[in-house]
């Protein structure tokens, strides 16, 4: 927000864990350091769920000088900047996906599969994601048809050192290059010729004929 005033960032999906992303994007606008240690010390363990722990990428960046100043500082307007959409169908998300200049997808779950990458570019948006797993195996395969010099500016770095720097870094470097903005018509297209349901379908019947044979 600092560097793109006009930025905002919509939060899609559903679950217990909103309250506690609610809390951060409260404790960030206020500066308010208790609360951010305490988000901090036990964000895992907030889920519902098998994770447990803190967050270690965001304890990282809060340990650096630079980190405790931005957390610190507070930011009043950052909560007209940050909205929280729940759980969106795929009827609804259709919607909101193409209004975006990048789609952001920070997971540290590993993927098979990079499904949001050819959903993005059917959306005609630039998916950004974490440079690991089937993410990044999906990244390489676009990269023959973005170029590599753009698809390197996709990947969000993994090391837990540099996740939260990387993040900032790479979506403000994106934002500011304006080209980005005209690529949705070719970005559709490649997701149509060479990701449809029915393109990937017919592969992997020639993929299935050519090892029975």
């Amino acid at each position: 927000v600092q560097r793109h005033s006009n930025t905002h960032l919509v939060v899609v999906g559903g679950g217990t864990y909103r309250e506690v992303l609610e809390a951060l994007v409260h404790g960030l606008a206020t500066g308010n350091e208790e609360l951010l240690t305490f988000l901090i010390q036990n964000g895992w363990s907030l889920d519902k769920s098998d994770v447990k722990g803190p967050w270690e990428e965001v304890a990282a960046y809060y340990a650096t000088s630079e980190g405790r100043t931005m957390m610190l500082g507070g930011c009043p307007d950052l909560k007209h900047h940050v909205h929280f959409t729940g759980f969106l169908s795929h009827s609804r998300l259709r919607h909101i996906l193409p209004c975006a200049d990048l789609a952001v997808f920070p997971s540290v779950i590993p993927e098979a599969y990079a499904l949001v990458l050819y959903e993005s570019l059917a959306c005609g948006v630039l998916p950004v994601v974490p440079d690991f797993s089937g993410f990044r195996s999906g990244v390489a395969d676009l990269s023959t048809h973005l170029g590599q010099s753009l698809a390197d500016r996709l990947k969000l770095p993994w090391h837990v050192q540099k996740r939260v720097e990387g993040i900032r870094d790479t979506l403000t470097g994106l934002l500011a290059d304006q080209s980005i903005r005209d690529m949705s018509s070719s970005l559709r297209a490649i997701a149509v010729e060479n990701y449809d349901w029915n393109v990937r379908a017919k592969q992997m019947v020639d993929a299935l004929k050519w090892f029975l044979e």
